[in-house]
């Protein structure tokens, strides 16, 4: 099982423990379930950042220049025009997952709602989807360069 797997597993289990009524640190649990899962969609992503021409603004943190490498990649850097509109479209995804995970870690007075982490674990979910398409895509060159 791989880091990223794990992290999504015990999103998952936490996510179904934490939907019975008397679970006594439900809040915490369904925060903790957005923190995971944003966690494993942003590593995976990154992973594909590091074959992509940087972003040019790097006065940003690094999940937000991952989240504009995506939006703006140029065509002959991401394969093929299919893939960059992917990679726009997960750019997206992953913006409001880190919107959520944002949420969950720093409005902690904020009420956490379960159709929002349905929400975003769909969204992780075509994430993880997509990113091994993408991938595939890639020349030979593209799959290896860390640029």
């Amino acid at each position: 099982m791989t880091a990223t797997d794990e992290l999504i597993e015990f999103s998952k289990y936490l996510f179904n423990e934490t939907t019975i009524e008397d679970y006594a640190h439900k809040n915490q649990a369904l925060r903790t379930c957005i923190h995971k899962s944003y966690y494993a969609a942003y590593h995976e992503c990154k992973l594909l950042g590091d074959k992509l021409p940087q972003a040019e603004n790097t006065d940003t943190g690094s999940h937000e220049r991952l989240i504009q490498q995506l939006k703006n990649v140029p065509t002959s850097s991401a394969g093929n025009k299919k893939n960059a509109q992917r990679m726009r479209t997960i750019s997206r995804w992953l913006l409001q997952a880190k919107t959520l995970r944002c949420k969950a870690d720093y409005l902690l007075d904020s009420e956490i709602d379960v159709r929002e982490i349905e929400q975003h674990n769909i969204n992780v979910k075509k994430i993880l989807r997509d990113l091994p398409i993408i991938v595939n895509d890639l020349t030979p060159q593209q799959k290896t360069s860390n640029v």
